[in-house]
């Protein structure tokens, strides 16, 4: 099974996930995330062995990239973080999902 969102600020007309300013996360419930111009995220579970990895890539904005290297895939038995200029992607896996 495999799940995928999309991360974004939306427009100033309101349209998008975002919180309807146009310039990014803010206000959100993990402030890691806080000041990400957008980001996509999958996770994908493997019903025979009861694992799972977890895929993440952002623009980074104004978001604090020290916080978000430490908290990004933190829970997994496996994880990597790469950040390149702008950008942050990380994957992640999990040997068993409780």
């Amino acid at each position: 099974m495999s799940a995928a969102g999309c991360l974004g600020s939306d427009d100033e007309s309101g349209n998008g996930n975002g919180n309807g300013t146009g310039k990014g996360f803010s206000n959100v419930e993990y402030s890691e995330l806080e000041g990400l111009e957008g980001g996509v995220a999958s996770l994908s579970l493997d019903a025979e062995q009861d694992g799972a990895t977890g895929e993440f890539a952002a623009v980074l904005g104004d978001a604090d990239t020290s916080a978000l290297e430490d908290s990004v895939g933190s829970s997994a038995d496996e994880s990597s973080v790469d950040v390149d200029d702008d950008r942050l992607t990380a994957s992640a896996s999990w040997d068993a999902v409780k």
